[in-house]
């Protein structure tokens, strides 16, 4: 007679810790690309609290793999790491522009500390839990509503200082205890951060160019997540609200996610095709479109590929066949993540727009030359024709 409350129990604070992770994830990309914008002015520097703050994940995801805290020192963290975020972006409230790199090494190894109460749920006795399409999407909502216009992020850090405070302590209050035997290892993208959001393939995973649409369209949060505060901010120059402009590209991630998750076995013969027509399609508009229309064009079609990719992947393996699962470990992801948003604010210090353009250009050509090598070794006379 109790079984039932305690699944419901078990799916309630899952959902509640999931949604949190997400939305300090999404948090994370929108209010430390704003607060660069504001007291890093030069591109490079823009980007550097957000390549810090990957890098701080990289390094926290390495030290929990090694390190299996007990649930109070779980909790120790939680709050520890959101009070001094939280404390740094106070200060930074009252004129102390440094504080925001130590507050961006603290949201990192909150938002590591916070999957380790997710992955904590997870192994509780009970039925697999679904892919985290619901709570993604609960999270980017939230995320949106604190922190989707850069510029109010910017003028009110104290607004995010209290929503990390709010967030640590209740994810410390959702720490489960340990209850026997934990399950195995997850496999395919359940394995990785946040079920591979962010992922990056292994340089394996490209020997089949029939996958190169699936890898790239993997690899397109990175700059659409990256640019965003900066496309915000652009776009409202040109007169568009920038709320909307951030809705508007979190909207065209999850969206065809939800739709991919609900109709996962009828998709996924088409998804191929899907994303690599998205991807090809965003690739032609950056080459296209003028100025930042382009890149805001480029970006929503790319988000849209990410969305089906990603949902796609998280399917059960008798409805993803022959799709890849693209990553190559939570630590590796955040790291090289880390890397490419650096080199991205120096690309865009000395180019502008067109860094952003060729980017979205490359995953477009990706695709298109993915399906090119597919469809010639399926056509192999053909494929000697053109030799000869």
């Amino acid at each position: 007679m109790n079984a039932l409350p305690a699944l419901e129990h078990r799916a309630a604070c899952a959902l509640a810790a999931r949604t949190l992770a997400w939305t300090l994830l999404f948090g994370g990309w929108l209010a430390l690309g704003a607060l660069g914008l504001r007291h890093a002015p030069v591109a490079t520097g823009a980007l550097a609290p957000v390549a810090l703050w990957l890098l701080a994940i990289g390094v926290a995801v390495r030290v929990s793999a090694a390190w299996s805290p007990s649930p109070r020192a779980l909790r120790v963290v939680l709050v520890g790491s959101a009070a001094l975020a939280a404390a740094c972006l106070a200060a930074l409230a009252h004129g102390a522009p440094q504080a925001l790199w130590p507050a961006a090494v603290a949201w990192g190894s909150l938002i590591v500390a916070a999957s380790r109460v997710v992955r904590g749920w997870r192994r509780q006795p009970g039925p697999r839990l679904a892919p985290p399409v619901v709570p993604a999407a609960l999270g980017a909502l939230v995320a949106w509503l604190l922190a989707g216009d850069p510029a109010a992020v910017a003028a009110h850090p104290a607004a995010a200082a209290a929503a990390l405070a709010v967030s640590g302590v209740t994810l410390a209050v959702l720490v489960p205890s340990p209850h026997g035997e934990p399950r195995g290892r997850a496999p395919g993208c359940r394995s990785g951060l946040f079920d591979c959001a962010l992922a990056w393939p292994t340089l394996a995973q490209w020997r089949v160019p029939a996958h190169w649409p699936w890898l790239a369209a993997a690899l397109a949060m990175l700059p659409m997540m990256a640019s965003l505060p900066l496309l915000a901010e652009g776009c409202a120059r040109a007169g568009w609200s920038p709320q909307a402009v951030t809705g508007l590209h979190l909207l065209a991630m999850l969206a065809p996610a939800a739709v991919a998750a609900l109709r996962a076995r009828a998709l996924v013969q088409s998804a191929r095709a899907f994303v690599a027509g998205l991807l090809i399609a965003g690739g032609v508009a950056a080459l296209t479109v003028p100025a930042s229309d382009g890149t805001m064009v480029a970006m929503l079609l790319h988000a849209a590929a990410w969305g089906i990719a990603w949902s796609a992947a998280m399917a059960p393996a008798t409805d993803r066949t022959r799709l890849p699962a693209a990553h190559g470990g939570a630590c590796a992801s955040a790291l090289a993540s880390a890397a490419v948003v650096l080199a991205l604010g120096v690309a865009v210090a000395a180019s502008g727009w067109a860094a952003w353009r060729a980017l979205h250009a490359a995953l477009g050509a990706i695709a298109a030359l993915g399906v090119a090598a597919a469809w010639l070794r399926r056509h192999p006379p053909v494929f000697e024709e053109l030799r000869g």
